[in-house]
């Protein structure tokens, strides 16, 4: 009974030799996958953030451009308004501030113009008005000296008379 104890142990030495075998081969396969797992994961981690950051790069370009050429169409009309080119109007194309900003300044613009144009016509109206009464000016200015003229060659024609009386 012994001898079969010790077959019995030789065994459980043996399985206890295989078992330690195959679960250190399996942890170390486990380890290697891990491992793998853990590079490919941090690999891809760094891949996704550089291209994250590289769309956020062009979708920032492209807002920052957008907004830009707004700024540049206000600078515009700036410019014109400045020049007094009052006949200027920029595109509304979306409908932010932007924009309301852009309208504003259109309709502060056409406001300006036409108030400029009335103006314009009052005073080429006034400036009209003042050569007629310039005119007219002169005109009465010339008849009054030609009725002072008439009165006093009638006044010498009755000196001419009274004096022709006076010696009859």
């Amino acid at each position: 009974e012994i001898n079969s104890l010790e077959n019995e142990l030789a065994t459980i030495d043996y399985v206890y030799e295989n078992f330690n075998t195959t679960f250190a081969s399996i942890t170390d396969q486990l380890e290697k996958f891990v491992a793998h797992a853990q590079s490919q994961f941090f690999t891809l981690a760094i891949i996704v953030s550089i291209v994250s950051a590289i769309i956020v790069s062009i979708l920032s370009y492209v807002l920052i451009s957008k907004l830009l050429d707004r700024f540049k169409k206000i600078q515009t009309m700036a410019t014109k308004l400045s020049e007094r080119d009052l006949t200027f109007k920029a595109d509304e194309k979306d409908n932010d501030e932007a924009s309301a900003l852009v309208h504003t300044l259109n309709d502060t613009i056409s406001i300006l113009n036409d108030f400029f144009v009335v103006v314009k016509k009052t005073a080429e109206s006034a400036k009209s008005f003042g050569q007629s009464i310039n005119a007219s000016a002169l005109e009465t200015a010339a008849a009054t000296h030609q009725i002072n003229s008439n009165i006093e060659s009638l006044g010498n024609q009755f000196n001419i008379l009274d004096t022709a009386v006076n010696k009859t």
